[in-house]
């Protein structure tokens, strides 16, 4: 789960889910619209530790009526949140491949 605030007027908050994370941006599912190139702050919590990232949404499809994915681009981050999420993206897939090696 995480939040979605829209940069120019921070009263516009939207729960939303990341579907996919990287240290430089994320996959979020939503059910409101948003332009592209917007300025927003995405906020997150990975293993007790919470992130407010700046980011820009780059990319959008409508999956339906009610639903929309977007790509954003992390734009300013702190270096050692950068590698905590560096560290958490490698372990979470140093775990899938153990998963799948049986």
């Amino acid at each position: 789960k995480c939040y979605l605030y829209d940069k120019s007027s921070k009263l516009q908050t939207k729960q939303a889910s990341i579907l996919n994370l990287s240290a430089s941006g994320a996959k979020v599912s939503l059910s409101e619209f948003f332009e592209l190139n917007k300025p927003i702050i995405l906020e997150f919590t990975l293993e007790n530790k919470t992130f407010n990232v700046n980011a820009t949404i780059v990319r959008r499809l409508q999956i339906d009526k009610n639903t929309y994915h977007y790509g954003v681009k992390f734009e300013e981050m702190d270096h050692k949140d950068k590698d905590f999420l560096i560290k958490f993206c490698l372990k979470k897939q140093m775990e899938l491949l153990r998963m799948q090696r049986g």
